[in-house]
């Protein structure tokens, strides 16, 4: 395909200006093995790479010294990992930035990973990028009516939200006649990733005239196949008809 002369040149400026912003936010920022990113910082570096828009935004809710991301340094690489939250576009909920970027300030990799609605399961804007042994460990958050569920997606490199499967890790969930709160921890040994569970259900005293709790816990072990981690007994998932929704 033919590129006239003049677009080619104003091409390569604007790749030369955007390798500039990322290179300059790569060298005060991503230092050591681990640490936050400023709003200031990571709103420049998604700008400069075209993966926000902030036409009509939510600025005036934000502040610049807020902490919007955090990354890691790669095993066995010079590259950096980070996770940015992008909450500037007009009349959409929260959304985050995985990327991988090169010493010169290069993105390597990158993938846009969602929420169901917003973040109910983060308390900043930050803490759900993490790792998790030798993985790096995203939370998504699923909120629905008096319910919010966190869920791990684990991974060594980069790849698609839609490419990858999920582990449930917790969830509340309040009705009119029980209220459930799962919580969980987890093992994770090779490829094998153990998550032991405690499924407590309430129902309130007002329909029994005293509060009645119980308890259940249960194991459930998944294990990686390509990019997606399965669970090796699937029927142990079958006690939660609410973790899906």
């Amino acid at each position: 395909m033919f590129i006239p002369i003049r677009l080619a040149i104003v091409l390569v400026i604007l790749q030369t200006a955007i390798a500039c912003n990322t290179a300059a936010v790569h060298s005060t920022v991503f230092t050591g093995e681990t640490g936050l990113i400023r709003q200031k910082d990571g709103l420049k570096l998604l700008l400069a790479n075209g993966l926000t828009d902030t036409t009509g935004g939510r600025m005036d809710l934000t502040n610049e010294q807020d902490t919007i991301g955090r990354y890691f340094k790669m095993d066995d690489s010079p590259d950096y990992i980070c996770c940015i939250m992008d909450r500037f576009r007009k009349d959409a909920f929260e959304a985050n930035w995985l990327l991988e970027i090169s010493p010169a300030g290069r993105i390597v990799k990158k993938a846009r990973f969602l929420h169901f609605n917003y973040p109910c399961c983060w308390k900043n804007a930050y803490e759900g990028f993490k790792r998790f042994g030798n993985y790096y460990g995203f939370i998504q958050c699923n909120t629905g009516s008096g319910y919010c569920a966190s869920y791990v997606y684990l991974f060594k490199e980069i790849t698609s939200q839609e490419e990858q499967a999920r582990i449930l890790l917790a969830y509340n969930f309040e009705g009119f006649e029980s209220t459930e709160h799962l919580t969980s921890s987890i093992d994770i040994k090779n490829d094998t990733v153990t998550v032991s569970y405690q499924l407590r259900n309430e129902i309130p005293e007002a329909l029994t005239d005293e509060i009645v709790e119980e308890k259940t816990r249960f194991e459930v072990q998944y294990r990686l196949a390509g990019k997606k981690w399965y669970a090796i007994d699937s029927s142990q998932m079958n006690w939660n008809p609410i973790a899906d929704l």
